[in-house]
């Protein structure tokens, strides 16, 4: 069995890195209870078009999502969440 560093065992032990926070400008638009799936896309660059065509599904679907007459399905949820770089809950409505 081999004995680890000083050095390895500080490193182990280290938080892993954090990834930067949502901007206070996205989080002000969620609390003023904007649509999170259009806050998070537009947040991100994406068209409804491109988002449209890198989940395989419709511009018109998530206009629907994001006009609050139509809600995700958990499959789309998640698939939105991980084009997005975000968590699946993130994309609750209030």
């Amino acid at each position: 069995m081999t004995q680890l560093s000083d050095e390895e065992l500080y490193d182990l032990a280290k938080p892993a890195p954090r990834e930067p926070g949502v901007p206070q400008m996205v989080m002000r638009r969620l609390i003023d209870g904007e649509n999170p799936l259009k806050v998070y896309r537009e947040w991100r660059g994406l068209t409804q078009q491109a988002m449209a065509t890198q989940a395989g599904v419709t511009p018109g679907y998530i206009s629907q999502v994001e006009r609050g007459s139509r809600r995700l399905s958990a499959k789309a949820r998640a698939q939105f969440a991980e084009l997005l770089g975000i968590l699946p809950d993130d994309l609750d409505e209030a």
